[in-house]
């Protein structure tokens, strides 16, 4: 984990900053980086840059998957449609809401671009009938 320099004002010029930064960077030893980066004060014309150090984000600890892997991987999922079905619960009874997770025409748009299967719990309380998500495609259950 290299240290990177952050400056406490924006005025400072570009260049300075970016020679701090390779400096840090170049530094072989977290000690050294950690001195670097902490210590350094710059004055110019009446003012002082003081800089702070935080430590970078990590890259995720686990190793990335070699291509075999990845091609082993692909052969148990589908990359044209790895879900194959979606269901629409019925609302409780004790519940006042009325909205729908999706409407009718995003259900017969998802089954003509995906060919997902769609099912649908009958309800009366949805403020969409049953018979609309009938004819668009949705299966009852």
């Amino acid at each position: 984990m290299y240290l990177q320099a952050v400056l406490a004002s924006k005025a400072m010029s570009r260049t300075a900053g970016r020679h701090l930064s390779s400096n840090i960077r170049r530094s072989s030893s977290s000690a050294a980086r950690h001195h670097l980066s902490t210590t350094f004060v710059a004055s110019s014309s009446n003012k002082s840059y003081f800089l702070q150090a935080i430590p970078t984000i990590q890259q995720n600890p686990q190793p990335r998957l070699t291509a075999l892997k990845q091609q082993q991987c692909q052969k148990h999922t589908s990359s044209l449609n790895p879900y194959k079905s979606i269901a629409i619960r019925r609302e409780g009874k004790n519940r006042w809401e009325r909205r729908a997770a999706l409407t009718p025409e995003a259900i017969e748009r998802l089954i003509k671009e995906t060919g997902i299967k769609v099912y649908v719990q009958p309800s009366t309380k949805r403020i969409f009938s049953d018979d609309k998500y009938r004819a668009a495609g949705a299966i009852d259950t």
